[in-house]
C-alpha cells in the first residue's frame, strides 16, 4: 500500500511538471516563432494536395496512427478525400491499434504484397529510415505506383544531430530519450538504419527507378520539447535558436527532416 501511494505522489508530480512544462514551451514557441509549423503539419498538407475522390492511397509502414500529432478531425478529413486507404505495416499490434484505416494488412515494406500500378499516391511518413534495403523498398514503391502516381517520403535527415545521436548510440538509450522527452513506450520505437537518410541518396534511390523529385526538400520543424526539470527553459532557448539558424540557407544541410514528393512517369 505505501509503495503504490509512492508511486501515486510521484505519478502526480510527473504530470504537473509536464503541465507546467507544456504551458511554458507553446508560450515560448508563440512569441519567438509565431508563424513556426512543424514537419508534420507540412506533410499532412503536402498528402492533402494529391488527394481526389478517385485515388488509391497506401499508407507504407501507417503504424497505429495515420497522422503523428494525432489530430482525429484532420485524419478523417484526409481519409474522406480518398476514394480507399490502405495501411500496411510490419508490426502486428500497431496494426491492430490503428482503427482510422479500414483497409489493413500485415505486410513486409521490401515485398508489398499488392499488385503493379495498384495505387495513385504512397506515402511513408517516419517509416524509411527503419527499412534495411531501401533499394528494394523505393523498387516496390515505383511498381505499386500508377503511372503519374507520387510517393511522398517523411523521414529524419541523418546530417541533423538528432538524427546523428540515434544512429551513432544503442538501441536501448533511444529508447530511454523516446520515454523521457516523447513519452512513448519501447514497443513504439523501433531500430533505425538510415541507409535513405540525405536528400542526395533519397534522389539517387528513386532516380534509379525513373522517378523525379517533384517538390519538397529539407525541412525545418518546430523546436524539441524537453520535459526536464530545470533546464527545459534553457534546451528550448536554445532549441528555438536552433530553428532560427537552420531556416538560413547555409545551414539548410542541417536542417531537421527530410519531405520530398517522387513522381513516377
Amino acid at each position: 500500500m505505501i509503495k503504490r501511494q509512492g508511486l501515486n505522489i510521484i505519478m502526480t508530480v510527473s504530470e504537473d511538471i509536464h503541465d507546467k512544462y507544456w504551458q511554458e514551451y507553446w508560450k515560448l514557441t508563440a512569441r519567438y516563432l509565431p508563424q513556426a509549423k512543424s514537419c508534420q503539419q507540412v506533410y499532412e498538407d503536402l498528402v492533402e494536395e494529391c488527394l481526389t475522390k478517385e485515388i488509391l492511397w497506401l499508407d507504407a509502414g501507417c503504424g497505429h496512427i495515420l497522422l503523428h500529432h494525432g489530430d482525429a478531425q484532420k485524419t478523417r478529413q484526409l481519409v474522406d478525400s480518398a476514394k480507399s486507404v490502405i495501411g500496411l505495416d510490419g508490426d502486428w499490434n500497431s496494426i491492430v491499434m490503428n482503427r482510422i484505416i479500414n483497409g489493413r494488412t500485415v505486410g513486409n515494406l521490401e515485398s508489398l504484397p499488392f499488385r503493379d500500378n495498384s495505387f495513385g499516391l504512397v506515402t511513408c511518413n517516419m517509416v524509411i529510415e527503419h527499412v534495411q534495403d531501401p533499394d528494394r523498398f523505393v523498387k516496390e514503391i515505383a511498381r505499386v505506383l500508377q503511372p503519374g502516381g507520387r510517393a511522398i517520403i517523411h523521414t529524419p535527415n541523418l546530417l541533423h544531430w538528432e538524427s546523428l545521436v540515434a544512429w551513432l548510440t544503442p538501441h536501448k538509450f533511444h529508447e530511454l530519450c523516446c520515454k523521457i522527452l516523447d513519452r512513448r513506450e519501447s514497443e513504439d520505437v523501433f531500430p533505425v538504419f538510415y541507409s535513405a537518410n540525405r536528400l542526395g541518396r533519397l534522389r539517387q534511390l528513386f532516380g534509379a527507378v525513373g522517378m523525379k523529385l517533384e517538390k519538397g526538400g529539407l525541412s525545418v520543424d518546430v523546436p524539441k520539447r524537453f520535459p526536464i526539470p530545470i533546464f527545459s527553459r534553457a534546451l528550448l532557448l536554445l532549441n528555438i535558436l536552433e530553428v532560427k539558424l537552420l531556416a538560413f540557407p547555409a545551414f539548410a544541410t542541417f536542417r531537421h527532416n527530410l519531405l520530398a514528393m517522387f513522381r513516377k512517369p
